[in-house]
């Protein structure tokens, strides 16, 4: 049994528990007739048929015909006293493992999360650190009940936290699938940032599954909100794509960079655009989000254009936007009818050929404070071009 703190068990040792293992299944003797299966099942459990098959000196390590033990299917019905009695009885093989997935009953009490019944087979002796058919420990299986007893009582037995699945998720990648936030502090020795085999990090995870307080546990821990997902999206990028508000608003106050691009070469607006979330759209921009950042062009607003969404384009038109923008926005939107943005877009680039307020006031204000000596020179430029007809006047005649 390995010590918190040790290092995870070497390949030499996981060969050792799968011997250990294939031992404990040879334990069990399937007797797939024997009538206490008419009352011991996998959904209900006769605790008065099984004191009677005791007392009548039957094999506590028999299996049914699914190769499922009376300590297992104990523990699968969460009879704390059928487990006691079973307990008491010599050579009862707590380390056996059941059914097609390889299951300790250990690994069923974790499953429904019965603190009880953990901490009873932990004291008899059952081993923590096997593996079942889904590469899943009585640790992982935890994590699926949110049982935060269970985790404590195994962690502190001495169960190995640096355990992967087949996918390659870490607890903490299981802690985000299952919203298990409460795990997030107690797993603190697993890397935060830590992938899996498709490339997400636990934090990736929560915000995909919308699991707002798993989400921001993994921040208090100093998850990376810059980091790349597949694709080269970043964290940012995942929230947007599935449609997560709060998670946005979150990675952004953590220090998610709003302008950064994917493989792709779109930014976290151009997603948000593209999917017509015109709250995370405004609340982007609001934040620094620059619809012109990829070569000075603005693809949202040319995006935005063509489908018609008239109001996302008026947020998209920014000071850096070029007229020339604009006008081949409008230009895309008359060719595919979207009648309501090429006139939004019109009157928006009318407004920038047509003099502002401040540019009236500027003039006016300068005609107001022209000094006497100005007027006096503008009077004489005016008066000009007639003493110069007049003095035309007198040669002539």
């Amino acid at each position: 049994m390995s010590k918190r703190g040790q290092q995870p068990e070497s390949d030499h040792d996981n060969a050792t528990s799968s011997k250990r293992s294939k031992h404990a299944t040879d334990r069990l003797t399937t007797c797939a007739d024997a009538e206490i299966w008419n009352s011991i099942t996998l959904d209900d459990f006769s605790v008065k048929a099984l004191f009677q098959y005791i007392r009548s000196g039957g094999d506590v390590n028999i299996a049914n015909a699914d190769g499922y033990g009376l300590l297992y299917l104990a523990a699968r019905n969460e009879s704390t006293e059928a487990m006691r009695m079973l307990l008491l009885q010599p050579g009862v093989a707590v380390e056996a493992v059941h059914g097609p997935n390889r299951e300790l009953a250990l690994h069923a009490s974790a499953t429904a999360g019965h603190v009880d019944a953990v901490e009873l087979l932990l004291e008899h002796g059952s081993p923590h650190h096997i593996r079942d058919a889904l590469g899943h420990t009585p640790l992982t299986s935890c994590l699926f009940s949110q049982s935060i007893e269970c985790l404590g009582l195994l962690l502190d037995a001495g169960a190995d936290m640096h355990v992967k699945d087949e996918q390659g998720n870490t607890l903490l990648h299981l802690a985000a699938i299952n919203g298990f936030a409460a795990a997030v502090d107690r797993l603190d020795k697993i890397p935060v940032d830590e992938r899996n085999a498709r490339g997400l990090s636990p934090l990736a995870v929560a915000i995909g599954l919308g699991h707002v307080e798993t989400m921001q546990r993994l921040l208090a821990r100093g998850a990376d909100v810059n980091g790349t997902t597949r694709l080269g999206n970043t964290i940012l990028h995942h929230a947007v794509t599935w449609n997560r508000i709060e998670a946005v608003k979150a990675v952004v106050d953590a220090g998610g960079n709003v302008n950064v691009l994917n493989a792709m070469e779109e930014t976290p607006l151009m997603l948000a655009v593209q999917q017509r979330k015109i709250d995370m759209v405004r609340y982007l921009m609001d934040h620094g989000a620059n619809p012109c950042v990829v070569d000075n062009t603005n693809m949202p607003l040319m995006y935005a254009a063509n489908h018609g969404y008239t109001e996302m384009c008026d947020l998209l038109i920014t000071s850096d936007t070029t007229d020339f923008f604009i006008q081949s926005a409008a230009e895309l939107s008359e060719r595919v009818n979207q009648i309501n943005t090429n006139k939004l877009l019109l009157a928006r680039l009318q407004e920038r050929k047509q003099p502002t307020a401040i540019e009236e006031d500027t003039d006016f204000s300068a005609l107001i404070n022209m000094s006497d000596e100005d007027e006096e020179q503008q009077q004489q430029e005016e008066e000009r071009p007639q003493n110069n007809n007049s003095q035309d006047n007198n040669n002539t005649s």
